[in-house]
């Protein structure tokens, strides 16, 4: 069997799929969710300033984790309605979250990662401690799934909190809420917070459309 290339006369579905994905994957999110807090804010603020069309690469980023649902699906026969809450809204303070499994009142996140390692990455953990706290638990539980770590593919990590740490939490929350809030108001995303010099994140700005920009502002910033 020969593998045709497409000529004038014949009609490719790559860009049909690239369409479809986009509508999928592109609606933008109203609101503030914990995920803009968790990663680049000023990013997401970007976005919602300027909106961009989606590119081969972040709809790629979107279709990995698209397997999620299917653990989700099988977590929910699994324990039964009774017990677990699949992709559950919550919110606090005006800020909203979506976590991917709350199991008897212990917020569940998977993660997909290309690395080898199942390291649990500090913007992972910052996210399940937001869950934590918004739904009051002191323990939460975070499964990474390595796409090319074939001898072990799943790992389970475990964070415990105190209640002072809880209320730690919620007021990171409401101190970035307030700062990304008052960047979309002013319509001045140099307000938000960047991560361009943050170690654990910066590699955000590799595929960022709007990093020149950004570290053009920084970089000024720091001369001043």
């Amino acid at each position: 069997m020969g593998i045709m290339t497409m000529s004038n006369q014949q009609e490719s579905i790559l860009e049909d799929m690239r369409e479809a994905l986009r509508e999928e994957y592109g609606k933008e999110r109203s609101g503030i969710h914990i995920s803009s807090l968790t990663l680049c804010p000023r990013e997401q603020v970007f976005r919602l300033l300027r909106p961009h069309e989606l590119d081969d690469k972040s709809l790629m980023f979107f279709t990995m984790g698209s397997g999620q649902h299917q653990i989700l699906q099988s977590l929910l026969k699994w324990f039964g309605k009774k017990n677990i809450q699949i992709e559950k809204k919550i919110s606090y303070n005006g800020v909203v979250g979506h976590v991917d499994a709350v199991i008897k009142g212990i917020p569940l996140e998977i993660k997909t990662t290309r690395s080898k390692s199942h390291e649990a990455k500090l913007h992972y953990l910052i996210q399940l401690k937001c869950y934590c706290a918004i739904l009051g638990s002191n323990i939460g539980k975070l499964i990474t799934v390595g796409l090319i770590n074939y001898n072990e593919p799943f790992h389970e990590h475990t964070i415990v909190m105190s209640e002072s740490e809880i209320k730690k939490q919620l007021e990171w929350i409401d101190k970035e809420a307030a700062q990304f809030k008052e960047a979309v108001d002013k319509k001045d995303w140099t307000i938000a917070r960047a991560v361009k010099d943050d170690k654990d994140l910066n590699w955000k700005c590799t595929a960022c459309v709007f990093s020149k920009e950004c570290f053009d502002y920084e970089n000024n910033k720091t001369k001043r």
